[in-house]
């Protein structure tokens, strides 16, 4: 089984192992649902001994940060899960409210002052392109951890939807726009390495079907695989996050499909190429759930078709009827 990720695994390994910092973060990029963060953490997982529970990285998704803050709070979490939990704040905040009767003086708690005791901590910045916050200012955030703490940092990208940025995909320097100079500069000066993840498909359905509880469902899935990969291969959107949604929607639906109906292997593979076809299609915004309700026309549109002419007749589902029957 290839892995197109294999070289990138490799890289990460030899990074983390640097015994000296290295002075220069790596960017993970790709599309969304791609396998990014899962990669990562696989790789990360290998590292870890049986008898080392000792914590080897600190994970931040930038997904609606608004300020450093943000940040750090979630570092301190990470770092003191039990100090940060539900019950603990609340009963800070009583035991605060006492003090401040009987006139104590509580001093305020900077959390920087806690994230002290991260050496040799790798630190994880998800989601880049998700982050409320001004790019160029945040790289310059996670530039400070790089080149005057000398930690070693892993950014996680879908670079092509940087506001702005246009990433690294702008085909004419000339049109360049000065956000563009800004994002290229700051990451020459911050990023040492970059890669862009690749999906690993095959690996990615065997964990996903592993997840389902119902042994029979369990078998049907090990038994299409060919027909699964199939349909996320025409779908044309490579999104892996898309495709464990789907069968696992699906393997609800089979919950209430009567079991003589089920007994028919050829019935429900159909229902399942067409179930996951317009599940990513859905999930891609592609289609609207209303717009299932034309696919029955298309259908008997079809059955016409095959008797008189191989055309694919013209409207706004064709895309989908094309994919289904290529």
């Amino acid at each position: 089984m290839s892995n197109p990720n294999e070289h990138i695994e490799d890289f990460l390994k030899y990074y983390f192992k640097l015994k000296n910092s290295p002075h220069y973060a790596v960017l993970l990029k790709g599309n969304w649902g791609v396998g990014k963060t899962w990669l990562l953490k696989d790789v990360m997982k290998q590292l870890d001994s049986p008898d080392d529970h000792t914590k080897k990285y600190l994970y931040v998704s930038l997904y609606g940060v608004e300020s450093f803050k943000d940040i750090e709070n979630e570092f301190f979490r990470e770092l003191y899960p039990l100090l940060s939990s539900k019950g603990v704040a609340l009963t800070g905040k009583i035991t605060k409210s006492i003090v401040e009767i009987f006139n104590f003086k509580v001093p305020e708690i900077d959390i920087a002052d806690y994230l002290t005791k991260t050496e040799g901590l790798i630190l994880v910045f998800d989601d880049l392109e998700r982050a409320s916050m001004d790019i160029e200012a945040l790289l310059g955030y996670i530039n400070y951890y790089v080149e005057h703490q000398g930690y070693k940092v892993i950014i996680i990208a879908n670079e092509n939807e940087l506001s702005g940025t246009e990433g690294d995909n702008a085909s004419n320097d000339n049109k360049l726009t000065e956000a563009n100079l800004r994002y290229r500069r700051i990451k020459e000066k911050l990023i040492g390495k970059t890669f862009e993840v690749q999906p690993q498909l095959d690996l990615a359905i065997d964990s996903f079907i592993e997840e389902i509880d119902n042994a029979t469902t369990h078998d049907f899935f090990k038994s299409s695989l060919d027909l699964i990969k199939d349909y996320y291969r025409r779908s044309g959107y490579w999104n892996l996050r898309h495709l464990r949604q789907a069968l696992m929607d699906f393997a609800r639906l089979m919950e209430f499909i009567p079991s003589d109906i089920r007994e028919k292997e050829d019935v429900i593979e159909e229902l399942l190429s067409i179930y996951l076809m317009i599940s990513f299609e859905v999930k891609s915004g592609e289609m609207s759930p209303f717009d299932i309700n034309k696919l029955k026309d298309l259908y008997f549109i079809e059955l016409a078709y095959k008797s008189s002419s191989k055309d694919v007749v013209e409207g706004e589902l064709d895309d989908f009827y094309v994919k289904m029957r290529e």
